[in-house]
């Protein structure tokens, strides 16, 4: 059901929220009760900072998908129409631009934790300079149908419950991702 999948990302915030204050807890615990010095105390506190930024980075991804999902259920009641097929257009369009920024600000976690363990910020930049390298040298038709994928959403000509032609295919157009466009024909 399209209408409850907000509650199911809500629920996935729920499930990875406790691991953040719990890591912090533990690591402030660690830092300002246990009085032991050594190698073992300093190994649990970076784990912990790892864990820590990972959890932030997938809590603030499922946040965003979450918040994705509910504007988009919310928007489709504000236009007065609770189809599924309206909300599978507004969901289309806010989806992927929820995706992306959550997915950038988990990366910038991850940036900032690989200079919280103390590697050079020269370091921290080859690590970016790298997937763009692998996108460009790899992944060009990747990136084209991720492109062509944003002009079909914005641009608009087609949207879904549409009938059309995709070149010998003939039906009704269910589903437009990024990078596809699912086509309902009519033998199913």
């Amino acid at each position: 059901q399209l209408w409850n999948r907000d509650s199911l990302a809500w629920r996935r915030v729920l499930l990875v929220l406790p691991i953040l204050p719990l890591t912090r807890f533990t690591e402030v615990f660690i830092d300002d009760v246990v009085n032991f010095t050594g190698l073992p105390p300093v190994v649990i506190t970076y784990a912990l900072y790892v864990i820590w930024y990972l959890s932030a980075g997938v809590f603030v991804f499922f946040v965003f998908e979450a918040l994705g999902r509910s504007s988009a259920e919310w928007l489709a009641r504000i236009r007065g129409r609770r189809s599924q097929l309206q909300l599978q257009r507004i969901s289309n369009f806010v989806m992927p631009l929820c995706r992306a920024l959550g997915a950038l600000v988990a990366i910038v976690l991850i940036y900032r934790l690989m200079l919280l363990l103390g590697l050079p910020a020269s370091t921290v930049l080859a690590f970016s300079a790298v997937p763009g390298l692998a996108i460009g040298l790899g992944a060009s038709k990747l990136l084209s149908n991720l492109f062509a994928g944003l002009s079909i959403q914005t641009d608009r000509p087609l949207r879904v419950g549409e009938f059309c032609r995709v070149g010998d295919n003939l039906g009704f157009v269910s589903r437009i991702g990024l990078r596809s466009l699912e086509l309902e024909t009519l033998e199913s």
